[in-house]
């Protein structure tokens, strides 16, 4: 029987690319896996394909395997090119570094390659990827909502690649294990996001469940159950299941108005927050102008040390500065809702401040703010359309007001 070639491109972190040649790879003998190691190759192409048995045993060859048994009309080429320790930055066009190779080169050459050393094919097939353990991090600019930007840029240099069929491929992605970064709830949110993006095309795997004796890398022996796991149980996006809404507890994240009292005309002020010389800020139906300063609050509730919290909000037209307690973070702009996550190493255990700086002195605006426990942001309306906001007494409330920093 003649098969269709069938051409699955891999990338990742060290999940991706761990070799374990140890373990028996026989069960992937009828794969076709490219030659390629970043170490020996950088940025330029591999030498040829090699049967799946001599490979040196990574999870890509034993994901590689199932699906060939799904589907036995088909040829199974493998294309892997991944590299451990690295930022996801590094898989975008452009980025230059003294260290490492940019990856998204070296996708670019060996897909090219590996194509044209397969009969009739022109396209790949499936992508699959795993990682990125290095991106979790307390600053915005590794957070769920910014990895997610980047990674749907990566998505769409493979799109308009000639190889890359229009987007017409589907996308497998791995979740991290949670114990490897203090961080990993983020990016994990962060790839539920990607999915959620493209809700049809995307899917998300879960092999967490297996065994990682060092929290970041899965056990040789457990890659052929893995990825059979993975192949079988992945959630496409649009079924993954809507998470519970975590109370504000920021007061007034709305953002509503109230009159000055004494004032000689009818000009409003923000609600639960205090004017003063040097911040210069505006609100009108809900969204906040913040020309120049920086304003705070302190938020009282239970902190505890190692727990993450989250700050996000919507429409944010420029970037600015989120600075809890000491920790400072860039939340990136974007038009759909953003976030900044922190790690709580030695907080206060009832207090914590909030503050919110233009960045570079830049107006900025922005809606609908949150902070919020975990390591991402919940919607900001309950099911009733109402603010989700912390039960609390009044006398908690009233203690919950803005100040100007540096008054």
């Amino acid at each position: 029987m003649t098969k269709t070639p069938y051409v699955i491109l891999c990338s990742g972190q060290s999940n991706m690319a761990r070799i374990n040649p140890e373990v028996d790879t026989s069960i992937a003998a009828d794969v076709q896996f490219w030659r390629y190691g970043v170490r020996r190759h950088g940025e330029s192409a591999g030498d040829g394909f090699d049967s799946g048995d001599k490979s040196p045993g990574n999870y890509a060859i034993f994901y590689a395997a199932a699906v060939a048994k799904q589907m036995p009309d088909k040829q199974i080429y493998v294309v892997n090119i991944s590299r451990g320790a690295t930022n996801l930055l590094q898989w975008l066009e452009g980025t230059v570094t003294e260290e490492k190779e940019n990856m998204w080169n070296a996708i670019v050459s060996n897909v090219t390659a590996a194509l044209e050393l397969i009969p009739g094919k022109d396209t790949i097939d499936e992508v699959i990827w795993w990682g990125h353990e290095s991106d979790a991090a307390n600053k915005a600019g590794t957070s769920a909502t910014a990895f997610k930007d980047d990674f749907l840029k990566v998505i769409n240099q493979i799109d308009t690649q000639s190889w890359g069929g229009d987007g017409s491929y589907p996308i497998l992605l791995h979740k991290i294990h949670p114990g490897c970064n203090p961080y990993a709830e983020q990016i994990n949110y962060g790839i539920e996001l990607i999915a959620l993006a493209q809700p049809k095309r995307i899917s998300i795997a879960d092999a967490t469940n297996f065994n990682f004796d060092d929290n970041i890398h899965l056990d040789g022996d457990q890659k052929e159950q893995a990825a059979l796991h993975a192949l079988t149980t992945k959630c496409a996006g649009e079924s993954i299941p809507t998470r519970a809404i975590n109370p504000n507890q920021i007061i007034n994240g709305s953002f509503s108005l109230e009159p000055i009292e004494g004032a000689t005309d009818a000009s409003p002020k923000p609600a639960h927050w205090t004017p003063a010389d040097g911040t210069a800020l505006s609100i009108k139906n809900g969204i906040v102008t913040l020309s120049a300063g920086a304003i705070a609050q302190n938020v009282r509730g239970k902190f505890k040390a190692g727990s993450l919290v989250t700050v996000s909000m919507e429409d944010l037209s420029q970037n600015l500065t989120i600075t809890l307690g000491d920790m400072p973070a860039l939340m990136t702009a974007g038009p759909d809702r953003r976030q900044a996550t922190f790690l709580l190493r030695k907080p206060n255990r009832h207090e914590i401040q909030v503050s919110i700086a233009s960045e570079d002195g830049k107006p900025v605006t922005f809606s609908k703010m949150k902070f919020e426990y975990g390591g991402a942001y919940t919607a900001y309306f309950d099911e009733t359309g109402s603010a989700a906001t912390p039960q609390a007494p009044p006398s908690f409330f009233s203690r919950l007001k803005f100040r100007i920093l540096g008054e």
